[in-house]
């Protein structure tokens, strides 16, 4: 086997929903995602102190990814939010982010010594504009 196909066997491959959080761009993995929801702001609810929305009969908590990256909430007051509705065995969430951006194949790489810090994240990729981090969902929903 070339030195070639060697590297390229190792590097992991696959589908990926890339969003933007603020001045950063996610990876999440297309195997998790369910669907793409523009919510109105009103139909947020608020159960046990978490934000939800119900959507075809199931109740979704809400993850607000500017929170996991420690960001300032936006000024912007919009009256929509996009969800990205998540799923990991028989749990859903709801992943909160700022702009949605297509779809994209993309190249896992870890994040070395890092990865012990960045518990919700399972790698890193190289996109043609930047690099963004790749969602672990099942983390987050675990």
């Amino acid at each position: 086997m070339e030195l070639s196909q060697c590297v390229a066997a190792k590097l992991e491959s696959s589908q990926a929903l890339i969003a933007g959080v603020r001045d950063e761009k996610i990876a999440i993995p297309l195997s998790a995602v369910l669907s793409i929801e523009n919510v109105a702001v009103s139909e947020i609810k608020s159960v046990n102190f978490e934000d939800v929305i119900y959507l075809r009969g199931q109740v979704i908590p809400l993850i607000y990814m500017d929170k996991l990256f420690d960001c300032e909430d936006s000024n912007t007051e919009s009256s929509n939010i996009n969800v990205v509705i998540c799923m990991y065995k028989d749990t859903y969430i709801g992943l909160v982010v700022d702009e949605l951006f297509g779809q994209d194949d993309i190249n896992t790489k870890s994040l070395g010594i890092l990865d012990n810090n960045n518990r919700f994240f399972s790698g890193a990729t190289i996109l043609d504009d930047a690099v963004a981090l790749i969602l672990d969902v099942e983390s987050l929903i675990a």
